[in-house]
This record gives structure tokens, C-alpha cells and sequence, in this order.
């Protein structure tokens, strides 16, 4: 990798709560480095398996009531959205949460993540810690779809199979279907 690559241009240790909606098209978490909540949301899947994520918020907290009731919405859960709003940190947030969640809509993530830039692309080599399990992730992002085939294409990100996003792959955990990555 690091013939074709810049040197990694940010390391990055990262725990995050993902809130599982039942929905591979949803990607919403708890952020503890950042203070934040964010949501992604699959808006394409090209017919050779690349996805387009467009963020539909990445609020500081307290986030707000607004934001607390759609991310109980998302979540298919009636619960106390001014509280969730209030919340002035992740921690506070994530208790509020469990509270109302089933025990598999919230998953603990601790990530260490390396990112590594060529062109206007970003590859992002991730390596996850759920429970006792370690799992590894890559990902790639660029402005330009002919740049982001070219790194799919030489990194052979194609042959990494299913599944393709963490919504998928925590479902599936979540689910428990194994070990998804295997």
C-alpha cells in the first residue's frame, strides 16, 4: 500500500455507539471523540457495489429536541426526546439510549483508523474492536467516481466481498450470523 500512498496523513483512535435502525441504508452513531451525533444515509449502490453516503447531520451536542426525535424515529422508538437533546455528552446520550433501546440497537465500536491520501482520494484502513472481536474495515472516498474505481481497482477492494458497509456488517453481527466478515 504505501508505494501507491502518501504516508497516513491522520491516525485516529475513536470509540463510537452505532444505533442500529434495521435498515443496511443507515448509518447512525454516537460519536465520544468528536461530542457528536451523526447520520449517513445510503443514497446509491452502482451496479458494480460502490455506495454514495450523504450526511445528513453531524450535530455537536446538545444536539436538540428536533434531532432527539428523529433519531428515536429512526430507531423505531418512543422515548424522551428533550432529554435526548439535552444531553451535553455522548456518554449521557448513549445512557439515554439504552434505556429505550433493545440491547442489540446499540453497538459499542473502538476504532483505530489510519487514513492515507492519493490524488483527492482517501483510503481509510480501519481496525474495529467489538467485544472480543477485531475486525478490519477499508474504505475509500474521493470526489470523483473515475478516481475512486482507479483506487477500488489498485487495491483489489472489490475481491473484500460481503459484507460492504458497517450498517451491513453490524446487522449481521447484531443478528448473529457469525463472524460477517469470515
Amino acid at each position: 500500500m504505501s508505494v501507491l500512498l502518501d504516508p497516513a496523513v491522520r491516525v485516529l483512535e475513536e470509540h463510537d455507539v452505532y444505533l442500529l435502525s434495521g435498515s443496511d441504508r443507515i448509518n447512525l452513531k454516537v460519536r465520544h471523540r468528536e461530542n457528536t451525533l451523526k447520520l449517513k444515509r445510503l443514497c446509491e449502490r452502482t451496479g458494480d457495489g460502490l455506495e454514495r453516503w450523504r450526511v445528513e447531520f453531524d450535530t455537536p451536542l446538545p444536539a436538540g429536541t428536533q434531532v432527539g426525535q428523529r433519531v428515536l424515529d429512526l430507531l423505531g422508538r418512543a422515548g424522551p426526546a428533550e432529554r435526548l437533546g439535552a444531553a451535553a455528552t455522548a456518554a449521557e446520550a448513549v445512557g439515554i439510549l439504552e434505556t429505550v433501546c433493545d440491547v442489540a440497537q446499540t453497538v459499542s465500536v473502538h476504532k483505530a483508523r489510519q487514513l492515507f491520501q492519493r490524488g483527492t482520494g482517501i483510503l481509510d484502513d480501519v481496525r474495529f474492536r467489538i467485544d472480543d472481536g477485531v475486525y478490519c474495515s477499508l474504505g475509500v472516498e474521493s470526489p470523483s467516481l473515475s478516481e475512486l474505481r482507479t483506487l477500488v481497482s489498485d487495491f483489489t477492494l472489490a475481491r473484500l466481498g460481503s459484507p460492504r458497509n458497517y450498517a451491513e456488517f453490524l446487522l449481521d453481527l447484531a443478528a448473529g450470523r457469525g463472524d460477517p466478515g469470515s
